[in-house]
């Protein structure tokens, strides 16, 4: 009889340290991330259960993890479409499946802290597929410094 058990990865990491999730929490980005071609694969570490940010932690470059969101959280009118090639290359046939996520950068000014967030290349992920792709998004007057509030 064939087990039913999800195989854990562990990942080491600079930031967490060793860190042991399940094979579906992995997510694989083909194309890599822009400025990270290299970077095919991901997990999405929770910084706070009820939290609004997340870790995008690289599976393979220890040193490799940036903040993501959901933009909708931020930017309630943020909208965009998902080319149809994008959608047949992540097998994407519902929008329950998508999941969509910003990445921000955090900047510490001496006691000032401020966040923006990246809207001209969302992370658009088929979470059934684990499957993951980010967009340039063209025509559009979103940037990749959107002032967090």
């Amino acid at each position: 009889m064939a087990s039913s058990r999800v195989a854990a990865v562990r990942v080491d990491t600079s930031r967490f340290g060793e860190v042991e999730v399940d094979e579906t929490s992995v997510l694989r980005f083909p194309h890599g991330l822009l400025g990270l071609e290299s970077e095919a694969s991901a997990m999405v570490l929770l910084e706070r259960e009820d939290g609004p940010y997340h870790w995008l932690q690289s599976t393979t470059a220890p040193d490799i993890a940036m903040v993501v969101t959901d933009p909708w959280l931020f930017f309630p009118d943020y909208e965009f479409d998902v080319p149809d090639e994008v959608q047949d290359e992540l097998g994407l046939e519902s929008t329950e499946a998508v999941r969509v996520m910003v990445i921000v950068t955090v900047v510490q000014d001496g006691d000032r802290v401020s966040a923006t967030a990246n809207l001209l290349g969302p992370l658009v992920v088929n979470v059934e597929e684990r499957a993951g792709r980010q967009l340039v998004l063209e025509g559009t007057d979103y940037t990749t410094r959107e002032p967090v509030a």
